[in-house]
């Protein structure tokens, strides 16, 4: 009795961008990063993606620093695709604290 691993990636990974896609606007680490954010900082395109298409916030910066957004993240790191990809989905480029 064997189990397709292709079937049961393809599984797992739908699993995983569906449990992305529902929480990416409820969650936040304990350094205030929404998922967009650890994914544009750790480089993850394909995660990236999916919160796109689900309607992630691409201007939405950390509870603990205003200033630091996913395109500000994924640009420090040089994650030029994401850079792109964060821009094409309306990312604030000039972005300014108001004080």
């Amino acid at each position: 009795m064997g189990v397709c691993m292709t079937s049961l990636c393809t599984m797992m990974s739908h699993l995983t961008f569906s449990c992305i896609s529902l929480c990416h606007t409820f969650s936040y680490t304990q350094d205030g990063a929404t998922p967009l954010y650890v994914a544009c900082q750790n480089g993850h395109k394909q995660t990236v993606d999916v919160l796109l298409k689900n309607g992630a916030n691409v201007n939405l910066t950390t509870t603990v620093d205003p200033l630091s957004s996913p395109l500000g993240i994924a640009a420090e790191k040089g994650h030029t695709e994401i850079v792109e990809k964060l821009i094409s989905a309306g990312a604030v480029i000039n972005y300014q604290n108001k004080v």
